[in-house]
C-alpha cells in the first residue's frame, strides 16, 4: 500500500494568502494565474507518493502562464521576478521529489519554499492594485 499521508501536518500547513479585493476584480480573467492559485492552495495537502507530479503539474501551469498575456498592470519586472522565484522553489523540489535521499522533512521545506515564494508574487499584486487608486477613491487633505 502506498503511504498518501501528506507532508505537512494540518495544523502547521503555511496558508496561501488572500488578493485584496481590488486585486481579486482585477485578476479575475487571469486564467492561468487563478489555476495556479489554485494548485498552490492544495500543496499542503501533497503525499510524498504524488509530490513529483504535482510538482510537475506546477510547473506546467508555470509555463501556461508565461505563455499567455498578462494583463497590462502586473506584466511589470516585480511580479515577474517574483514569479521567477517561485519557479526555481518548483524545479528544486521537483529535482528532489522523486530521490529517497531527501528525508520528508527536506521536502517539507521544499512545499513550505514554494507556497511562500507563491504568497510573495501574491503581496506584490496586492500591492499594486492598493498603489492605483482612483481619484474617487483617494483622500484629499487640505
Amino acid at each position: 500500500m502506498v503511504d498518501q499521508t501528506p507532508l505537512i501536518k494540518v495544523e502547521s500547513a503555511p496558508k496561501v494568502i488572500e488578493l485584496n479585493s481590488r486585486a481579486k476584480k482585477e485578476i479575475r480573467t487571469w486564467a492561468s494565474f487563478n489555476s495556479l492559485n489554485s494548485k498552490v492552495e492544495q500543496m499542503p495537502s501533497v503525499s510524498r507518493y504524488r509530490l513529483y507530479t504535482f510538482t510537475e503539474e506546477l510547473d506546467v501551469l508555470y509555463e501556461e502562464l508565461f505563455e499567455q498575456e498578462f494583463p497590462e498592470k502586473f506584466n511589470v519586472p516585480p511580479v515577474k521576478s517574483r514569479l521567477l522565484v517561485f519557479r526555481t522553489f518548483i524545479l528544486k523540489l521537483k529535482s528532489k521529489a522523486d530521490d529517497q535521499r531527501f528525508s520528508d522533512e527536506e521536502l517539507t521545506q521544499g512545499i513550505v519554499e514554494i507556497v511562500e515564494a507563491f504568497n510573495n508574487v501574491k503581496i506584490q499584486v496586492n500591492e499594486i492594485s492598493e498603489s492605483d487608486l482612483d481619484d474617487d477613491e483617494m483622500i484629499n487633505f487640505p
